[in-house]
């Protein structure tokens, strides 16, 4: 399984595991060229080339805008839970942290929130459980206030 499919697995299993106490969505980081630019170009390209042949092109080509999104060392599955903050990070058998993911790790436990990085989806779930409540008695409660929140989302939906 890609670690693609195991961030969008992960989303789901935590959402499926704490809601309505819990909220988890993936979060990618990056860069790219805006759409808008995108739909302008097959024009732009044309008049390049007809102005000065390859170079023309690969010159506008050079001047596209490109955007960054996300913050470097971003989770890729976040959430929260309570009102605590939940940092995923999804990992291959092989994968390793990268430096600007430890730093943003720090930042996160600094602040309070729980950082794991789990191998699988399903690891995912058992990491939070564990990050979050411990011992027997903080799981128990909390899988009690999943239950109560659940039931009293039902009883206003009915």
């Amino acid at each position: 399984m890609s670690e693609r499919t195991d961030q969008k697995k992960a989303e789901l299993l935590l959402s499926a595991a704490f809601a309505p106490l819990g909220l988890f969505w993936t979060c990618d980081v990056g860069s790219g060229v805006p759409y808008s630019s995108i739909r302008a170009l097959p024009k732009r390209l044309k008049a390049a080339y007809a102005r000065g042949g390859l170079a023309a092109v690969l010159r506008t080509i050079a001047t596209l805008p490109v955007v960054s999104y996300g913050i470097e060392g971003g989770n890729d599955v976040q959430g929260s839970l309570e009102g605590r903050w939940i940092g995923v990070e999804m990992k291959t058998a092989t994968g390793r942290q990268r430096a600007a993911q430890k730093v943003f790790q720090r930042n996160i436990e600094r602040a309070g929130g729980v950082y794991v990085m789990p191998r699988s989806a399903e690891e995912a779930v058992e990491a939070v459980w564990n990050a979050v409540a411990p011992t027997p008695q903080e799981r128990a409660a909390l899988a009690a206030r999943v239950a109560a929140a659940r039931a009293a989302m039902k009883k206003g939906a009915a």
